[in-house]
């Protein structure tokens, strides 16, 4: 990720929640934000590790939890990472929910 360095890159995506979070478009990062975390904590070309990036998966699927935040639209960038990452782990239950848990979240969001 950042330039071949994957500390600076998880220090920027942190920043990067905490800005969001106070932010009026929020709703439309946090998806993206945390499926950069996942993919980067994962990523083999960065000797990334699947534990740590279940882990964030799981901190994701806290995270994002209303309509409120998250958008239909942005839900796939987090979805896929998702599901690659728990793919890579061996949680195949999870690897087949993320893009479920994407429909779900949007059927509830249109009201």
């Amino acid at each position: 990720m950042h330039r071949g360095d994957p500390a600076a890159a998880a220090d920027l995506l942190d920043e990067a929640l905490a800005v969001a979070r106070e932010s009026d478009v929020g709703f439309h990062l946090f998806d993206r934000i945390h499926g950069a975390r996942i993919a980067a904590a994962g990523d083999p070309a960065a000797a990334g590790d699947p534990a740590v990036a279940l882990a964030r998966v799981e901190e994701a699927e806290r995270a994002v939890r209303s309509p409120l935040e998250t958008c239909p639209g942005c839900r796939i960038t987090l979805a896929v990472p998702a599901a690659i990452a728990s793919a890579r782990a061996g949680d195949r239950r999870r690897a087949s929910c993320s893009g479920s848990r994407g429909r779900a979240r949007r059927s509830t969001s249109r009201g």
